[in-house]
């Protein structure tokens, strides 16, 4: 997640919380931006240090990684709000069973395409960003850029 926006860039839903989990998602927060993020904020759990030091180490320190928020709880704030978010509507739902839901990624248009964020003065992460939707009907308007766009790789 963008620190400045709160734009939600990466989810990854794992089954367990081993290395291999976390250096799944943080190998796929590199493809987003294409390069290292400045900074990484995870809990306490050892298999992200781990993973951390797999995918990010340097000796210039490009990326720094700052493992147990319960020290610093205001760094984490946003983003377990943000998950507490997902939670709710897993439990709607009465869970999540396949790992390749459309779920996750309908909710993470959702957080930052059309749900405005009271931290973000009414705006959305994307309009905080600089690529909102202007339309009033966001979901339409989505849709509609989703059918005209080109495809990746076409």
């Amino acid at each position: 997640m963008d620190e400045k926006t709160r734009f939600h860039m990466v989810s990854v839903i794992t089954k367990t919380r081993e290395i291999e989990d976390a250096k799944k998602a943080f190998r796929k927060s590199k493809e987003v931006g294409n390069k290292k993020p400045r900074l990484m904020v995870t809990d306490g759990l050892p298999s992200y240090k781990k993973a951390f030091n797999a995918e990010f180490y340097d000796h210039h320190q490009s990326c720094k990684h700052i493992a147990d928020v319960a020290l610093q709880e205001s760094l984490n704030n946003v983003l377990e709000r943000m998950h507490g978010s997902i939670r709710e509507r897993e439990k709607i739902m009465r869970g999540i069973r396949i790992d390749d839901t459309p779920i996750i990624p309908m909710n993470q248009i959702y957080y930052n395409f059309v749900r405005p964020h009271m931290g973000l003065e009414g705006k959305t992460p994307a309009e905080a960003a600089g690529i909102g939707i202007n339309e009033i009907n966001k979901w339409e308007s989505l849709l509609k850029k989703s059918t005209t766009l080109p495809r990746r790789g076409q």
